[in-house]
């Protein structure tokens, strides 16, 4: 078919215009730019320039997104964070953990001693000053100054989880009616402490180990109205990552205090230790229940 010519007009075909984005010309009719791809509609450009900016911003938040979504993992990986918490500690019968870390860890022992010596080791002159190296029938004191007065070690053998609390118990001795010392000078109550620590099998006094934070802990300081005699103890959490495949050592705090038997004998023979002359034991109300001191 053959199309006739005499409607086209040599003029109007031969015309060219600029184009409105890149100056370059172009057909007279082109409705987009053959070189810069520009439509020449202002408006349908701003749409086309709206377009490619809601486009970007839709590809970033998506990137933001899965960054976000993957940013645990990457943190894990990159910055590994291991951290076990001491819920509880009573009294070395009962501890409770919780990990908050992002690792699993296996927690083989807890170990505390005295964070400064130097107050118990003068305290240990004292007493064997006083007792002149003789003992006082079930409670003794050797001739030279331990060490580490409170160098202990408790098995845990566990393993936690991140965000996992797991409690271990120990075995439980026959709980005793016992009471806290309190009210005793700096002096008097290190040489008690002293006495205390170096006769663990007594059956008049021993020492007994708390988390600051312990219920039982709290309540001894409620009921000796916050005049309980205690001594600070760092303690560690000796634990491995498998998964780092590292050794970890944890700090945690320990409250140290002294429970005795509140009877005529065992007072005797621990003021004459200690030459402490005061009463120096939390006496319950009449009509109250009696602290029991595992």
């Amino acid at each position: 078919m053959v199309m006739s010519t005499n409607n086209i007009n040599p003029e109007k075909a031969s015309d060219q215009k600029i184009c409105i984005q890149c100056k370059k010309k172009i057909p007279f009719d082109a409705r987009v730019c053959s070189d810069c791809g520009s439509y020449q509609n202002c408006f349908i450009n701003k749409i086309k320039f709206i377009s490619i900016i809601i486009g970007f911003i839709v590809v970033l938040l998506t990137l933001v997104i899965h960054s976000v979504s993957l940013w645990p993992s990457f943190k894990t990986t990159l910055f590994p964070k291991v951290g076990i918490e001491v819920l509880a500690f009573q009294s070395n019968f009962r501890l409770i953990l919780t990990n908050t870390g992002d690792h699993e860890v296996f927690i083989s022992h807890l170990h505390y001693e005295e964070i400064d010596p130097q107050p118990y080791i003068n305290a240990f002159k004292q007493i064997l000053s006083i007792l002149r190296n003789e003992p006082v029938e079930d409670l003794k004191l050797k001739n030279d100054y331990p060490g580490a007065l409170f160098d202990k070690n408790l098995d845990v053998g566990i393993s936690i989880k991140p965000g996992e609390v797991k409690k271990r118990d120990y075995k439980k001795l026959t709980e005793e009616v016992r009471t806290f010392v309190r009210n005793l000078s700096d002096d008097d109550w290190n040489r008690l402490v002293v006495i205390a620590a170096g006769n663990q099998r007594s059956l008049c006094m021993r020492p007994i180990y708390f988390s600051p934070k312990d219920r039982r802990f709290l309540q001894g300081l409620r009921i000796t109205d916050d005049t309980l005699n205690t001594f600070p103890v760092k303690g560690f959490i000796h634990a491995f990552s498998p998964q780092l495949n590292i050794n970890i050592e944890i700090p945690f705090d320990v409250v140290g205090a002294v429970a005795i038997k509140n009877n005529d004998e065992c007072i005797n023979k621990i003021k004459k230790m200690t030459n402490i002359e005061t009463d120096f034991f939390w006496v319950p109300p009449e009509g109250s229940v009696p602290f029991k001191i595992p």
